[in-house]
């Protein structure tokens, strides 16, 4: 069976409220102004992941003379962009662990876990493959990124039990009826699935009878319980190939064949389990100690600092009161680019340069950012409180930066339209740079590699959106597995009625501050000039990238999601 992995959108804050890439990047230059189960999944047939070379297992090091700033991108800087180290006592399992998720997703599995990490208590779940993994990605109170891979959970569905079965089931032995039933929806369900080679796609079915039906609001119908038929299956994606089943008509031995309704089967597996474990989007949960299992650094899959397997039953999620509403330590990072655009024309991945990437990383609860820097294509001067990192080449530029954004470990990335321009930009720039020549392909592989899983490049998609609210959007959603991608301007767009929705506009609204004295249309000039011009390009970057993290903290951004996640238990 192909790998596959399906991410859980529970909810977006970005998604459906972008203009399209040209006037909205435009915007933030200063110038003018029933298929529930499919619908919450995303299935992505996985690429194989990109194996890393011993050059490559790393971050990219920049050959020494490819900067000349005045802070270069060694170790030392690398420790200060990056988390509160691991302590051994960390890596034991003698201690619980208290996270905030805050992304999660499922990853099927060839084989199933083979023993408990609990060594009192059995197997979870199918002891036999492919099963279904649950990945969730967040960050411990002590601020170390976390991600856990949740074996045993079982996905499955309902129908009503036929009241004439239920003779059939009184007048026969209960166990082998239903035991008849499972073989017989089994074949079914095999019958139904291309290329399966998976032999037990049912794997247990057992009759309920404390349940009541809420469809068609009948109210006399609650009091009076029915009898359900609860089908396990092996895989989510079997799922909606049972509900086909039950709705063409299904028969026992010597009966007329009848079609049933399902229910609860249009329930996306990882809202299932949020929902059968009482787990609040963006909470906390507790993995008990002696209750999972660290991995080691060889056997990891993730970049996160800790990296456990754990049986769903274990996790112990909080309701957010008491210590529990905290937030925890989480980085953000902000970021912001500028391109080298010719006379008149929008810049084009295909044809026009980065030049400098700015950011500011931000821990959640500290006022001011941890790390101010600025990346730059040719010499800068020296920038008050901000490093500055300078490279003779534009492919240093975005190797150096990706080194960044892999050693900080951001959990949220943010920004002005980096969903619509930014992000799809510096991945397509880099393809651009990557056809000059095979060097320059190999130099820029492990470019992507943006997210928490090991291998796994960033991936885009083209969406669209459409209400009487906001109209059409055409939008660019990028998956970057383990992190968040909140984009400030749709947020400002969606929440707040204003005249304008520059940068430049809403900053002075709302924060009583405005961007650089830098005209887009000075851009080339300035980074063809000396170094002062650049320093004047990337004061502008650098401010581009602070102003929407202080509109973040203004308004309190992430409290305000984190809580609404909470109440609808979705994030």
């Amino acid at each position: 069976m192909p790998p596959i992995r399906k991410r859980y959108h529970t909810f977006d804050p970005s998604s459906g409220n972008n203009p399209k890439t040209s006037s909205a990047k435009r915007l933030r230059g200063g110038g003018g102004d029933d298929g529930g189960y499919e619908e919450y999944y995303e299935e992505i047939e996985e690429e194989p992941p990109i194996i890393e070379d011993a050059e490559e297992q790393e971050c990219y090091e920049p050959e020494p003379n490819s900067s000349s700033s005045s802070n270069d991108n060694n170790d030392n800087e690398k420790s200060h962009w990056s988390r509160p180290s691991l302590k051994p006592h960390h890596l034991k399992n003698d201690r619980d662990i208290h996270m905030q998720w805050l992304d999660i997703d499922m990853i099927g599995r060839e084989k199933a876990l083979s023993k408990n990490p609990n060594p009192h208590k059995p197997v979870v779940g199918s002891t036999v493959g492919p099963v279904p993994v649950i990945r969730v990605f967040g960050v411990t109170d002590e601020g170390h990124s976390c991600s856990v891979f949740v074996h045993g959970f079982t996905p499955y569905g309902y129908f009503e039990l036929p009241e004439e079965w239920n003779e059939y089931f009184d007048r026969n032995n209960s166990h082998s009826a239903v035991e008849e039933l499972r073989e017989m929806l089994n074949d079914r369900i095999r019958f139904g699935l291309k290329h399966n080679k998976v032999e037990e796609c049912v794997l247990s079915v057992q009759i309920v009878d404390d349940r009541s039906s809420i469809l068609g609001y009948d109210v006399s119908s609650l009091s009076k319980s029915k009898k359900f038929v609860k089908v396990y299956v092996a895989m989510p994606n079997f799922v909606p190939v049972l509900v086909r089943v039950l709705k063409d008509g299904i028969s026992l031995r010597g009966m007329n064949a009848v079609d049933v309704q399902p229910y609860e089967c249009n329930v996306p597996y990882v809202l299932r389990f949020m929902i059968d474990r009482e787990a609040t989007g963006a909470g906390w949960l507790t993995l008990p100690a002696n209750t999972y299992a660290t991995r080691t650094n060889a056997d990891q899959e993730t970049h996160c600092q800790l990296e456990v397997d754990i049986c769903y039953p274990e996790i112990i999620p909080h309701k957010a009161e008491g210590e529990w509403s905290k937030i925890a330590p989480l980085r953000i990072l902000s970021f912001d680019i500028e391109c080298q655009g010719r006379p008149g024309k929008f810049p084009e991945a295909e044809r026009d340069p980065v030049i400098q990437i700015a950011n500011s990383l931000t821990v959640y609860g500290e006022k001011s950012p941890r790390v101010k820097n600025v990346f730059t294509l040719k010499n800068c001067l020296p920038i008050v409180g901000a490093q500055v990192i300078t490279s003779e080449e534009e492919e240093d530029v975005l190797l150096k930066w990706r080194t960044f954004l892999q050693a900080c470990d951001a959990d949220i990335i943010t920004g002005y339209n980096v969903q619509n321009f930014d992000i799809p930009y510096l991945l397509d720039r880099a393809d651009a740079l990557s056809k000059k020549s095979k060097a320059n392909a190999n130099k820029m592989r492990p470019f992507k590699l943006w997210g928490r899983i090991k291998g796994q490049p960033a991936k885009m998609r083209e969406s669209t959106f459409q209400s009487a609210a906001y109209g059409k959007r055409n939008n660019v959603d990028t998956t970057i597995d383990g992190r968040v991608v909140f984009d400030m301007l749709p947020y400002m767009q969606r929440n707040h009625k204003l005249s304008s929705y520059t940068l430049n506009s809403v900053s002075s609204e709302f924060l009583g501050q405005q961007k650089e004295d830098v005209h887009h249309s000075i851009i080339s000039t300035l980074q063809n000039g000396s170094d002062e011009d650049r320093h004047r390009l990337a004061v502008y970057c650098l401010k581009d990238a602070l102003l929407p993290q202080r509109l973040m903290d203004k308004l309190s951004v992430m409290v305000n999601y984190v809580e609404m996640a909470r109440v609808s238990d979705v994030i």
